[in-house]
């Protein structure tokens, strides 16, 4: 049935995700093995200062205790700022080989969209058709959706400078840590209101901007019913013989 190879379409098309940029080299796969284990590091260095504080909070403090925090202090911000600073380097080291690299990613790219059609050309024209409709009808509600509140400007950067925008208008930075410290207690109403306000704005933005991932998902999923679709209309036109040829075919030999 039409319906259920909808589903299995879909079903088949999730599993794939867009190509994002090619395949790491050995060095960037060690580094980013590096930048990994120096979080864990600054991690566990920070568990033992926290624990070693709690120690002295319940009277153990052996006179080592203040060398022990400084030097754990030290090793927590030495491993997160170089586990920080991995990723910006390797970046620049890659930037020498830009070329190479967008050539493989559009490879890539290619390749793993045409494996998905490949699987694709063997559903019926009328259930790709249904399956390219019900993406674009989604796609189009998610859009609605989101312009709703925020119109057509929900990227990253913008939704967070209306953020900051309300808070701002609320008192700035300061404010708003001073709202925090008090537990959503404040005796200005004003206060408390705006504050609301500023996590309200937040948590929209949030899901718009989640919302956007969740669109940019299904355009990929409909680009590659589309590539389908255009696979079968090529072999069809390829296995239809032209006037020519069938005028050709049907003249006799003289």
């Amino acid at each position: 049935m039409p319906s259920q190879d909808v589903v299995a379409i879909l079903d088949h098309v999730s599993k794939y995700q867009p190509v994002q940029s090619a395949a790491k080299s050995k060095m960037e796969l060690r580094a980013a093995t590096l930048a990994k284990w120096l979080f864990v590091f600054a991690g566990l260095c920070l568990l033992v200062a926290v624990s070693l504080v709690l120690g002295y909070k319940f009277g153990w403090s052996p006179t080592w205790l203040r060398t022990a925090l400084s030097a754990l202090v030290i090793l927590t911000t030495l491993a997160t700022l170089i586990g920080v600073m991995v990723e910006p380097v390797m970046l620049l080291v890659r930037v020498r080989r830009w070329k190479d690299d967008a050539s493989a990613t559009a490879q890539g790219a290619l390749a793993n969209d045409l494996h998905a059609a490949a699987i694709l050309v063997s559903y019926t024209g009328e259930s790709l058709q249904l399956a390219r409709h019900w993406l674009t009808t989604r796609i189009g509600r998610i859009d609605m959706r989101i312009s709703q509140f925020f119109g057509k400007e929900t990227a990253f950067i913008s939704q967070m400078g209306l953020v900051y925008a309300v808070v701002k208008e609320g008192g700035g930075l300061p404010w708003l840590g001073r709202e925090m410290a008090s537990g959503f207690e404040s005796n200005s109403f004003a206060g408390t209101f705006m504050l609301y306000a500023c996590a309200g704005v937040f948590g929209l933005s949030l899901g718009a901007i989640w919302l956007r991932a969740i669109q940019g998902m299904h355009k990929h999923q409909l680009d590659l019913v589309e590539l389908a679709l255009k696979q079968k209309e090529l072999s069809k036109n390829a296995s239809t013989p032209t006037t020519v040829e069938a005028t050709a075919a049907a003249t006799p030999n003289t």
